[in-house]
This record gives structure tokens, C-alpha cells and sequence, in this order.
């Protein structure tokens, strides 16, 4: 859950920057709630669509910015899963079943990422 909020407060910056509020009716109430906010970034990957909003003149911060989002999900995931193996040797199985899903939730994310990246980089080629 914590990388799942760090990487979503940095993708969502990016997101934000070209005016996706209200996707899915998922918008933020201002709070920070980083569940809305990768609700949203899930949205429009799902959606297979930019926001109508979009500009490609932020193109470039946007892309920076899901990259860094990547590159600590893909140092969070082998800890996890160290984690999970842990558990497991220790018989710990709803432990296990829980790093399991966060395991799950964070690849579907980075999976929305590397989605929403493609399409900012076919709408904006230059």
C-alpha cells in the first residue's frame, strides 16, 4: 500500500498537470487520497484514452514523471516478494496473502502506467 501511494502521488502529478480530474468519476476531494487518484490513472488506461484536456507541450514532465513512478515500483516489487517468501517460510499465510495482493495491486498499477506512457507517447511523438 505505502508504494502504491508513493508511486501514485508521483504519477498523478503528471495526470494532473493535463487536467484528468473527474475521470471515472473517481476525482479528488483535495485531501490527497491516493486511492482516487490511482483510480483515475486506472481509468484511463482502462479507457484507452487521454483526457480531452490534454496537452503534449507537458508531454515530456508527464513521461519523466511515470518513469520515476516505475523505477521505484520495480525496486518495491523484489522486496515484496522477498517478504511474501518469508512469510511463507514462516508460516505465515494471511500474511503472505496479504504482501500477495499488494504484490498484485502494484503490477496492475505499473501495468496502467506503462499503458497511460504509451498512449501520451503516440498522441505526442515529437
Amino acid at each position: 500500500m505505502i508504494m502504491r501511494k508513493l508511486s501514485a502521488g508521483i504519477a498523478i502529478a503528471a495526470l494532473l498537470a493535463t487536467g484528468a480530474a473527474g475521470i471515472a468519476g473517481a476525482s479528488s476531494n483535495g485531501h490527497g487520497h491516493q486511492g482516487n487518484r490511482v483510480a483515475r490513472i486506472e481509468a484511463i488506461a482502462a479507457s484507452g484514452k487521454l483526457p480531452a484536456s490534454f496537452r503534449c507541450a507537458s508531454a515530456s514532465k508527464d513521461l519523466a514523471l511515470i518513469a520515476k513512478g516505475e523505477s521505484k515500483i520495480d525496486v518495491y516489487l523484489p522486496k515484496a516478494a522477498a517478504r511474501e517468501a518469508a512469510a511463507v517460510a514462516a508460516h505465515q499465510t494471511k500474511r503472505a496473502h496479504v504482501i500477495a495482493h499488494r504484490i498484485t495491486e502494484v503490477q496492475k498499477f505499473e501495468a496502467a502506467l506503462v499503458t497511460v506512457s504509451s498512449m501520451i507517447k503516440t498522441a505526442c511523438p515529437a
